[in-house]
């Protein structure tokens, strides 16, 4: 049966508190562990509360770093993630201790330029993810905002600045989820994983991101379960969100066109220009129709065109017309049937 655990002693989300929740046992602070059955674990997770104490000032460390953070190789621009992330491990440092609840991972393929993965472990084997969040921007020019892009700007309950939306808000998210996981400790079934990935806006260099950790099976544990894409480039979350995929289509055999007719006991080549109605090709000569003739019934001098297909039906109306041109040529002057 799965069961959350929720810890009633100590100071909750007080990082100076000497005995935090997730430390059970060790000091003055008592804890006391009640059982919950699964059909509460939503109610539970759900009242979760994003602490803007927490979430205000770290996102305004990630913001004063939006500048180093801009991904454009063509305007010479490359990003130092490690700038953002800095600020996430250190968020995240007193529940990443040893014996901690979660387990924070940098993982590097360029200096400077690190994801980072984080797990809050289940007692099963499911999981559940969150991947997408990005550290690094797209170019701001200070010339065309109303404010400082590079500095968090916060009016009334408006966040503005480069990276706001996407996605520096989403990397203090993510770690404001897994912080208040660490805190509260519930016991789930699943293990909760955050992936904030490096090199998301721009494609140029390649092997530094999600794509490498896919390639080199850091995220294989994610497989288990579903995978949640957590970026929005909008003014709220969405849904679903339009994508790309480039593809390759290779077909392999005779060259024709699908339009074009052709008697299948024509033995031309159709991919042989050379073979098209010439006695002397392999496969002998054919009339324009696409059946083939015997050599010996053909001379050269009016030999036909290269094998061409069928003759198109004839034009809607046709076969009326001609109905009518033979009853005509049937008829005297005066209407009069010929007799």
């Amino acid at each position: 049966m799965d069961l959350i655990l929720i810890s009633l002693g100590g100071r909750k989300g007080d990082l100076n508190n000497p005995h935090p929740p997730w430390r059970r046992g060790q000091g003055a602070s008592r804890s006391i562990s009640v059982a919950m059955a699964p059909k509460k674990a939503k109610s539970v997770l759900s009242g979760l509360k994003l602490d803007a104490k927490r979430y205000v000032p770290l996102l305004t460390k990630l913001m004063a770093e939006s500048e180093s953070l801009q991904n454009n190789p063509a305007q010479g621009l490359y990003p130092r993630e490690d700038n953002c992330s800095q600020h996430v491990l250190e968020a995240l440092a007193p529940y990443s201790k040893e014996g901690g609840p979660l387990t924070v991972e940098r993982v590097s393929f360029a200096e400077g330029r690190g994801n980072v993965i984080i797990t809050y472990k289940g007692t099963g084997s499911g999981s559940v993810a969150f991947v997408g969040s990005h550290m690094d921007v797209v170019p701001a020019n200070p010339e065309t905002w109303k404010r400082d892009p590079f500095k968090l700007t916060v009016e009334g309950d408006h966040l503005y600045g480069r990276g706001a939306t996407d996605c520096l808000g989403h990397v203090a998210l993510l770690t404001e989820l897994m912080t208040n996981l660490a805190i509260e400790r519930p016991e789930l079934q699943r293990t909760v994983t955050a992936v904030m990935i490096a090199n998301e806006e721009n494609g140029v260099v390649q092997g530094i991101g999600v794509d490498k950790l896919v390639q080199t099976g850091k995220l294989d544990h994610i497989k288990q379960g579903p995978v949640i894409w957590v970026d929005c480039a909008d003014s709220q979350p969405c849904i679903g969100t339009a994508g790309s995929v480039t593809w390759f289509f290779k077909a392999t055999g005779k060259l024709f066109h699908s339009g074009a007719r052709r008697d299948p006991s024509c033995p031309c080549d159709p991919s042989d220009p050379s073979d098209h109605g010439d006695p002397s090709g392999p496969s002998g000569p054919c009339d324009p129709s696409g059946r083939a003739l015997p050599t010996s019934t053909r001379d050269p001098a009016t030999r036909a065109p290269a094998c061409a297909p069928h003759a198109p039906p004839p034009p809607r109306g046709a076969a009326a017309s001609q109905g009518r041109q033979r009853a005509r040529a049937g008829q005297h002057g005066d209407g009069r049937a010929a007799g």
